[in-house]
C-alpha cells in the first residue's frame, strides 16, 4: 500500500511540515498568558506611553530625551549620574545628535554646576510629584526616556547601571526612524 500511494504520502508529509510552524505560532499566541517571556530591556516600559506635550516642559524638543528628575537640589549622587549621562552621550558618537539630556529640578534649586550637554529645566515641585505619580515611580530621583513626540516611554531607577541604560538606548535608536 505504501508503494502505491508514495506520492500522496510525500505530499501530505510536506504539507504537514509546512503547516507546523503556523500551528505552533497560533498555539503559543493563544496560550501566551501561561508563559513568561522575557524582554531585553533593562528599564521599565511605561505602557501605555504618557504624553508630556501638554505639560510644555520641553517645547522645542524633537529628540530622544533622557530626563533626570530630582526632587532634591541635585546632591552628589545626582551630579555623579549627570556625569555618567554626559559620558554616555559621548559614546553614542554619530547618534549623539539624536539624544538630549535634561535635568528636571525644583525652581528653588540654584547654584550648582552642570556638566556639558546637560540642559536644566526648573519646574514647580508640584510638576515633579505629578511626573512621579503619572509614571508610578517608586523613588524621588528617577530617569525617564522621552521619545521625540514627547511621550514618556521608559523609566529607570536612579541607581540603574549606566551600561544597562546605554544598551537600551542603543536598541531604541537602532529601531527608531524618528528623532
Amino acid at each position: 500500500m505504501w508503494h502505491k500511494h508514495k506520492a500522496l504520502w510525500m505530499l501530505l508529509l510536506i504539507a504537514g511540515l509546512s503547516a507546523l510552524p503556523f500551528v505552533a505560532a497560533k498555539w503559543v499566541y493563544t496560550h501566551r498568558s501561561q508563559y513568561h517571556f522575557t524582554t531585553t530591556n533593562h528599564g521599565k516600559l511605561i505602557i501605555p506611553v504618557k504624553p508630556l506635550a501638554k505639560a510644555k516642559l520641553f517645547p522645542n524638543s524633537h529628540q530622544w530625551t533622557f530626563v533626570y528628575a530630582s526632587a532634591n537640589c541635585c546632591p552628589k549622587a545626582c551630579q555623579s549620574r549627570l556625569y555618567e549621562l554626559q559620558q554616555m552621550h559621548k559614546i553614542l558618537r554619530k547618534d549623539a545628535k539624536r539624544v538630549e539630556n535634561v535635568l528636571l529640578v525644583n525652581k528653588a534649586c540654584k547654584g550648582f554646576h552642570l556638566p556639558d550637554r546637560i540642559r536644566q529645566v526648573q519646574v514647580e515641585p508640584v510638576s515633579l510629584s505629578e511626573l512621579h505619580q503619572v509614571t508610578e515611580a517608586s523613588s524621588k530621583a528617577q530617569l525617564y526616556v522621552m521619545d521625540p513626540k514627547q511621550n514618556l516611554i521608559m523609566s529607570y531607577q536612579a541607581n540603574q547601571s549606566i551600561t544597562d541604560i546605554y544598551l537600551d538606548l542603543k536598541h531604541l535608536l537602532k529601531g527608531s526612524q524618528i528623532g
